[in-house]
């Protein structure tokens, strides 16, 4: 890492046990669908889950319109640092009308 005394990484032995358990509930979530569509048919599988996602979508266009009113604003500003001092920025520019976004990472190295 360019910080002295930092890998890069927190630990590797923890960050292999981060991957094995996401690896395993991957793989439990694939025996569920699974399941779930032997149970119910895959179309019905996948208009659920499309209408999970279409019901995200409305709430955080709601979301979004919601900020632009509390904060009086359209524009949202953030940065935080990754390990190596390397700056992530974000300004997310919002339609207040439509509720969509862009997100803008100029600046992150």
């Amino acid at each position: 890492g360019l910080i002295p005394g930092n890998s890069g990484t927190r630990n590797m032995r923890d960050n292999l046990s981060d991957l094995r358990a996401q690896v395993a509930a991957n793989n439990s979530g694939i025996l569920l669908l699974q399941q779930l569509a032997n149970e119910y048919s895959l179309p019905l599988v996948h208009s659920y889950m499309n209408f999970i996602q279409s019901n995200a979508e409305v709430a955080v266009r709601a979301m979004l319109k919601q900020i632009t009113i509390t904060h009086q604003t359209n524009t949202l500003h953030a940065i935080d640092y990754m390990d190596d001092g390397s700056p992530i920025k974000l300004q997310i520019t919002i339609d207040p009308e439509s509720g969509s976004a862009k997100f803008d990472f100029t600046g992150t190295g």
